[in-house]
This record gives C-alpha cells, structure tokens and sequence, in this order.
C-alpha cells in the first residue's frame, strides 16, 4: 500500500501538460456485511447485513485527461449483527454423582462503529473534461475509528431428570465498540476499494464501489473478522471543468 501512495505521489510532477483540481462533498449509503468466525461454545457466529452510511470531502486532481487521483476524507458509520446458538450436554455434580444435562447456550451481538476513513483513488475516466464521463477506480484506505457502542448477550439454559431447570445470563452487556475485551473490535483499519460510476458534465457523480477490510479487526481468541460493504454514493465537484497549463520546461 505504501508502494501505490508513492507512485502517485511521484507521478504529479511529470505530467505538466494538464493539471486540473477541483473539490466537493460526497455522500454515500452503505450496505454493510462485517465476516466474522467467533467460537462460542462451539457454535460459530452468523453475521447479518446491515446498513450504514458516510459523508465527507473528496477532490479531483487531473494527471491526465484521462488519469486523476481523488483523495477523500470521511466519517463513517457502519454496523455488525451476529449470532450463535448451539446445544450442548455437560455433567451436573449432583451429590455424589454427576447427572448428563442437556441445554444450549445463545449469544446475541449488536455494535456500531464510527470511523474517520481516508481513501486514494486512482481513477480512469473516459471522454473528455467537461462533457459527462464514465469512469472506474481502484483505491486504497486506512479508518480509524473513533467511537461506537455495542451490547453482546450470552444465556446459558440447562435441564435434566434429577435437577431443576437451570437458566442464566453469562454475560448482558453494554459497551464501547473499540473495548479491550474479546469481544472488543481493534481501532485501526485498512484494506481497498473498486469503484465505477458517471460524472455529469455539470459537475455531479454517481459513484458505486465495493469495499474490502484486510486488517483483522476481531479482538476475540482465535477469530478473524474484516469489514466489507458495498456503497452507492452522489457528489458534487466545484471547480474549473477544463483547465489546460503550459509545459514546464
């Protein structure tokens, strides 16, 4: 990842023939599947998709006609759901012996996550400047996240012949997202983005990507658990739609 910043940094100052830059906000929803492995009593988790969303600033600087690098810094909200329910048989001491009870365990997650996100696309658009314009693009990011809170609950339920029914909650909290604990979630994050859109010629974009963590973000022993989500996203980009400059000689 380092490699790509440095190469685009690199190749700003060899293409003096155009250069064209312009800024503007972005907005985005998102549709959000965080995968995750927990081992909950020997079940493992089950994650639903949810929603979430992001909006900040995004800017546009022409290499070429057709080449542009668009950096962005954003605030972004995601979200996590996931369970896991297995059925289990332990020995109960009763008196001087030990009665098989049969019971299940059941975790239930909720946790939302608040990042501040900045991606580098590198950017390929079609057509001329001005006029409208498909395009495509790859793009590294880093997020951090800021803040988010979470409830995780576990209930243990138990019953046999000899016995009473047994029925307690392991564990009913409410948290930060970013915690210390297993069941906490790491603050840093990266990983890429492949996005593809229309660039209206008065200066309006659409922009649809799909988005893929690689840090593991899991603090729970021996899981892994990495964002992914698809983002559908409208923009605006003031500036001048058509800039040529002289060569430096």
């Amino acid at each position: 990842m380092k490699k790509y910043l440095l190469a685009i940094v690199l190749m700003l100052p060899l293409t003096p023939g155009f250069a064209q830059f312009r800024y503007g906000p972005e907005l985005a929803g998102a549709y959000n599947k965080m995968t995750d492995n927990k081992n909950v009593w020997g079940a493992t988790s089950i994650t639903s998709s949810t929603f979430g969303g992001r909006f900040g600033i995004i800017g546009d600087y022409g290499i070429t006609e057709h080449v542009y690098v668009q950096p962005g810094v954003f605030y972004t909200i995601r979200s996590n759901k996931e369970t896991a329910n297995t059925s289990l048989t332990i020995n109960v001491p009763v008196s001087t012996f030990n009665v098989a009870a049969n019971g299940s365990v059941n975790m239930a997650q909720k946790s939302k996550f608040s990042y501040i996100e900045v991606p580098v696309y590198l950017t390929y658009k079609w057509g001329q400047p001005g006029s409208g314009r498909f395009f495509i693009g790859i793009a590294p990011y880093v997020a951090y996240g800021i803040g988010g809170k979470q409830t995780v609950t576990q209930d243990i339920g138990l019953s046999a012949a000899l016995v009473l029914n047994y029925d307690s909650s392991l564990r009913d909290t409410k948290s930060n997202t970013f915690a210390n604990d297993s069941f906490g979630y790491k603050n840093m994050d990266y990983g890429f983005k492949i996005c593809e859109g229309y660039e209206f010629s008065g200066g309006f974009y659409f922009r649809a990507e799909f988005g893929l963590g690689l840090s593991n973000l899991s603090n729970y022993p021996g899981a892994k658990s990495h964002n992914m989500g698809v983002d559908l996203a409208i923009g605006y980009l003031f500036g001048d739609r058509r800039k040529r400059v002289q060569a430096i000689e």
